[in-house]
């Protein structure tokens, strides 16, 4: 559960932060869950939405896709009629509130790139 509600706030954040979100739209928050485990939308901002380059070292902020890419089993963006839509999925054992399971999160030392250890 902890990591859903991590990628909820990543997601959520983007979409008011970058997706040019005015004060009078709402954002819209899908999640489904399954046996597999949880998939997790959100969606708003009418501002096209492209994923930046992985951030410096240094950077503080810059990091909420590339821990969403840490974290999920998949991740992407899609266009719509209502602005941009980030979703992520979770499998079962992320899910799981007896997980264990850290991942860890690194950027290249040049800011490009994303990378995934888990």
């Amino acid at each position: 559960m902890h990591y859903l509600k991590l990628l909820t706030t990543d997601l959520v954040t983007n979409a008011v932060r970058h997706g040019g979100l005015h004060p009078s739209e709402q954002l819209k928050i899908r999640a489904s869950a399954s046996s597999g485990g949880v998939r997790l939308e959100v969606v708003g901002g009418r501002r096209p939405f492209e994923p930046p380059s992985a951030p410096f070292p240094d950077d503080r902020s810059g990091w909420g896709l590339l821990i969403v890419a840490a974290v999920a089993k998949s991740w992407g963006l899609r266009r719509t009629d209502a602005g941009t839509a980030v979703w992520c999925e979770l499998d079962g054992s992320t899910t799981s509130s007896s997980s264990n399971r850290r991942p860890s999160v690194h950027g290249d030392s040049t800011g490009n790139g994303w990378k995934a250890l888990r």
